[in-house]
């Protein structure tokens, strides 16, 4: 029997069977209706259902939840904060809700609500390692770097123990070139260890190695948004992005490099390597005055190690 006759048999299965139910009008039957909707994708009917659920019984904090959700599918995300509100204001104790809050408020920029959602959360369920992650983050931008790292810490020493043998497995094929089973490894690292970096730094690394530009830009922009204040990932973008001709306007992938670069050196202006690499990306715009200026500093900072 196929997977997707087997869905829709229990979908069947669980209508003849709520027939009965179904006369009485109640928000449970309109939820569950809702749910298994949601869960093979018939959207639009999902939306109807736990819309009656709520209406016939506001306190449905589970139909809200998945209303916020059908509206993040939407891209509705406005419209979601509003729903995962409503939820929480009738059962606050949703660490992961509060943890999905949260991250909504981190993209309106809000930081310190986002901060105080995923708090909240940890509150309740202090092993949420999303929460951690969030937090980690937010202290990151709030420039509390010493914070942000220990919450990071944190989140990774929660699943060290899971995720480690999967990392140096995927270490091990990386040095065999076994490429299905290094990527598939790594890919599974993070997956159930999100704050695993070394294992994002890796998989790019081979990404690249395998030409696979796109894929290596991704892992790296996902530590960099998981931690703003690491220097490491924006001087690899920049790398790739000066190094490596992958579209077709270079002029383009040069400004990238440059913003990079730049945002490296904001985080640490004391390495002499960034400002040579910043001088080679403005001679290669024309930009002979500033070229010379990143120059002189890299020369003035190798010049006073010696």
């Amino acid at each position: 029997m196929s997977i997707k006759f087997k869905t829709f048999f229990l979908f069947l299965f669980f209508f003849i069977n709520m027939n009965s139910i179904m006369a009485q009008e109640n928000s449970d039957f309109y939820r569950q209706k809702g749910i298994v909707q949601y869960e093979n994708e018939m959207y639009n009917f999902a939306l109807e259902s736990f819309t009656k659920a709520v209406r016939l019984n506001k306190e449905d904090y589970v139909s809200y939840n998945y209303l916020a959700k059908l509206a993040l599918l939407r891209q509705e995300r406005a419209l979601a904060l509003e729903f995962f509100k409503t939820s929480l204001e009738i059962n606050e104790n949703q660490d992961d809700i509060l943890f999905i809050t949260g991250e909504l408020q981190d993209y309106y920029g809000n930081y310190n609500k986002a901060l105080e959602f995923f708090t909240s959360a940890l509150e309740i369920n202090p092993e949420n390692i999303m929460a951690l992650i969030g937090s980690a983050r937010i202290y990151s931008i709030k420039k509390n770097h010493q914070k942000s790292s220990e919450m990071f810490q944190k989140a990774f020493d929660l699943r060290i123990d899971k995720s480690a043998p999967f990392y140096n497995s995927g270490i091990e094929h990386m040095r065999k070139n076994n490429s299905e089973n290094t990527i598939s490894s790594l890919t599974e690292c993070i997956k159930i260890n999100p704050a695993h970096a070394d294992a994002y730094f890796e998989l790019a690394q081979y990404y690249r190695h395998l030409n696979r530009i796109n894929d290596a830009l991704k892992l790296l922009e996902k530590i960099k948004y998981l931690q703003p204040h690491l220097e490491k990932p924006y001087v690899q973008i920049a790398h790739i992005y000066f190094t490596v001709k992958f579209s077709k306007n270079y002029r383009q992938q040069i400004l990238i490099a440059e913003s990079n670069i730049k945002k490296a050196i904001e985080i640490n202006d004391k390495n002499a390597d960034y400002w040579e690499f910043l001088s080679e990306i403005y001679t290669s715009m024309d930009m002979y005055e500033e070229s010379k200026t990143a120059g002189d500093i890299a020369f003035s900072l190798n010049k006073s190690k010696k």
